[in-house]
C-alpha cells in the first residue's frame, strides 16, 4: 500500500496514487536520514542542500547554503563549499519541484542572453560534467517528463524511465 497526501492508496509502495504523493516527504523524511545514516556507502559524509527553483534556482541554492552559485557558477560554488566543510567530502543537491523551473515562460529571442532558467541548466549540465565530488537529486511530477526531455542534454534515464528516477548526465 502507497501513502500519499490525505492518506494510504490502493497502490503498492513506491507506486504513487497521485500527482502529489509526497514525494518532498519522502525526501526529506526517508532519503535524507537514510543517506544520513550511510545507506550508500560514504553518504554519511555528504552535505545535503535542498533548494526550490522559484524564479532563479541559482540564486534559491545561494540561499540554501551555497554561495557563489549564481555569481561565480554550480562548479566553483561547490568546490568551494566541500572545501569549507571538512566533515564532508560530497555534496548532494536536491532540487524539489524541479518542475517550476520547467514551467517559466519562455524569453524571446531577444531575452535569452538574460534567461536565468537556461543559465540554470547550463549550470547543471557543466556541473554533471565536471569532476566535483556533487549529486543532483531532481524531483518532480511525472508529468513534467517530457518538458524535460526536450532538455535531452540534461539527463540520461534510470531503469525503465516509469519510476520517476532521472540523473545528471
Amino acid at each position: 500500500m502507497g501513502v500519499g497526501r490525505g492518506g494510504p492508496s490502493g497502490g503498492s509502495l513506491g507506486e504513487p496514487r497521485s500527482q502529489q504523493a509526497g514525494k518532498s516527504s519522502l525526501i526529506n523524511a526517508g532519503v535524507l536520514p537514510a543517506l544520513a545514516e550511510g545507506a550508500i556507502p560514504g553518504s554519511d559524509r555528504w552535505l545535503p542542500l535542498c533548494a526550490r527553483p522559484g524564479q532563479d534556482l541559482l540564486t534559491e541554492l545561494e540561499s540554501a547554503g551555497l554561495p557563489g552559485a549564481a555569481a561565480d557558477g554550480l562548479v566553483a560554488a561547490a568546490e568551494s563549499r566541500l572545501a569549507a566543510e571538512p566533515d564532508y567530502d560530497h555534496l548532494l543537491l536536491v532540487i524539489d519541484q524541479f518542475e517550476e523551473l520547467l514551467t517559466q515562460p519562455v524569453l524571446d529571442s531577444h531575452q535569452r542572453a538574460d534567461d536565468r532558467r537556461l543559465r540554470a541548466v547550463d549550470q547543471l549540465v557543466e556541473l554533471g560534467g565536471s569532476s566535483a565530488a556533487v549529486t543532483v537529486l531532481l524531483v518532480m511530477r511525472n508529468d513534467f517528463y517530457a518538458p524535460l526531455d526536450a532538455l535531452a542534454v540534461l539527463t540520461t534515464e534510470v531503469g525503465d524511465g516509469a519510476h520517476g528516477v532521472v540523473i545528471l548526465k
